[in-house]
């Protein structure tokens, strides 16, 4: 394993306390980890959903607006 040491403002390291006692962690190390894992996996989870996105863009073809019009659909769209 591999050592670190980080320093933490007292309300940080106050809300690490309590965020591990809530989820039942035994240790820094084991709630950070876990953290860690979860951060990893919707980082895949993100980048396969933006992979599948952008393949099925590709898919669809090339449109047949002009710029303009994609813009004004997608405001209509926000409005």
């Amino acid at each position: 394993m591999t050592k670190h040491t980080i320093t933490l403002t007292e309300p940080i390291a106050n809300l690490l306390d309590r965020q591990m006692s809530l989820n039942g962690h035994r240790s820094v190390s084991d709630y950070v980890a876990d953290l860690v894992t979860r951060d990893a996996a919707t980082q895949e989870s993100a980048t396969a959903e933006l992979k599948a996105m952008l393949e099925s863009a590709k898919q669809s073809g090339t449109s047949s607006r002009d710029l303009h019009e994609i813009l004004r659909e997608a405001r209509a769209r926000l409005s």
